[in-house]
C-alpha cells in the first residue's frame, strides 16, 4: 500500500513539474513564497537524506551523483534565503529525482510488514521514536504538500498547475 501511495505521488510531482522553462521554475512570485526550484530541490533532497541515508543506512545519492541544484538545501528551516538563491538544471534535477524516486520506490517494494514496523529514533529531526511506515508515510505527505505548492506557483504565472 506505501509503495503504491509512493509511486502515485512520485507521477504526480514530476508531471506538475513537466514542462517547466527555468524562467518559470525559478520566477519568485514575492510575499512570503520561494520559487517552485525551492520546493523542487526540497522534496528530492529531503527523500534522498530519508531514505538512502536513515532507511538504508547509505550515502544518499546526491553525494555521488549530480543533481542540478546549485547548492544544497539547509538541513532545517528556514530555507526561504536558499530557495531565492538556488539555480538550478532542470533536466539535470529531473534525472537526479527519477533516481531518487526510483530508489525509494525498490526499497518500499522490499519491506514486509516487519520493515514497516522497525523502530527508528528520529529525535534529531525532532520526531523522537517512530517507525520506518511513519517516515514513509511523511515521505508522501511532503510529496504532496509541495506539489500543491509547486501547482500553486504555477497558476500564479497563470499557468495550468495540476495536471489532471
Amino acid at each position: 500500500f506505501v509503495g503504491a501511495q509512493l509511486k502515485s505521488a512520485h507521477e504526480l510531482f514530476a508531471a506538475t513539474l513537466s514542462g517547466l522553462t527555468p524562467e518559470q521554475a525559478h520566477r519568485d512570485a514575492g510575499g512570503n513564497t520561494v520559487p517552485i526550484v525551492a520546493h523542487f530541490g526540497h522534496v528530492m533532497v529531503f527523500e534522498d537524506m530519508i531514505v538512502n541515508g536513515l532507511l538504508k543506512g547509505g550515502a544518499p545519492l546526491f553525494t555521488s551523483t549530480a543533481t542540478g541544484f546549485s547548492a544544497m538545501p539547509p538541513q532545517q528551516p528556514p530555507w526561504d534565503a536558499w530557495g531565492r538563491a538556488v539555480k538550478v538544471d532542470m533536466s539535470q534535477a529531473m534525472d537526479y529525482a527519477m533516481q531518487v524516486g526510483a530508489a525509494a520506490e525498490a526499497f518500499v517494494a522490499a519491506l514486509d510488514d516487519a520493515g514497516l514496523a522497525k523502530p527508528l529514533d528520529v529525535s534529531a529531526l525532532g520526531l523522537g521514536m517512530q517507525n520506518v511506515g511513519f517516515m514513509l508515510s511523511a515521505l508522501v505527505l511532503n510529496l504532496h504538500v509541495h506539489t500543491g505548492e509547486i501547482s500553486c506557483l504555477k497558476g500564479l504565472q497563470r499557468l495550468k498547475g495540476y495536471p489532471i
